[in-house]
């Protein structure tokens, strides 16, 4: 993976580190940094991905229990709405999550830069 030197600066800075680019240690130490950085994200994204896709299982499981049991009342329409709700939150933290994983396989810069100007 290489990483420019701009966006090694910014993300240098980030950590409080003033660098001297004479310095020969200075890029592999940044680039350590860089890789933990997009390391820490995408084992986060998997942790995301796993809730998400617990969301969705639970609610599978609870409609096809509904479905068996055929048994509806207000509590159990109530449940049901909240089981869509988890289900979509589910869907939506899955897609999302995806999407960061693609990212740090592809693009680290992106994950970088959006890394520097969230902190």
């Amino acid at each position: 993976m290489t990483i420019n030197e701009q966006t090694l600066q910014e993300l240098a800075k980030q950590f409080g580190l003033a660098l001297n680019w004479g310095d020969k240690n200075i890029i592999p130490y940044l680039q350590d940094l860089a890789k933990r950085v997009i390391t820490y994200e995408f084992c986060q994204s998997i942790f995301w991905l796993v809730i998400g896709a617990l969301f969705v299982v639970i609610g599978i499981i609870f409609f096809i229990g509904v479905y068996i049991n055929k048994f509806v009342n207000e509590i159990i329409i109530i449940a049901i709405i909240a089981v869509i709700i988890g289900v979509i939150i589910g869907v939506i933290i899955i897609s999302y999550q995806i999407d960061d994983i693609i990212l740090c396989g592809t693009l680290p810069e992106k994950i970088l830069l959006r890394y520097i100007q969230s902190n």
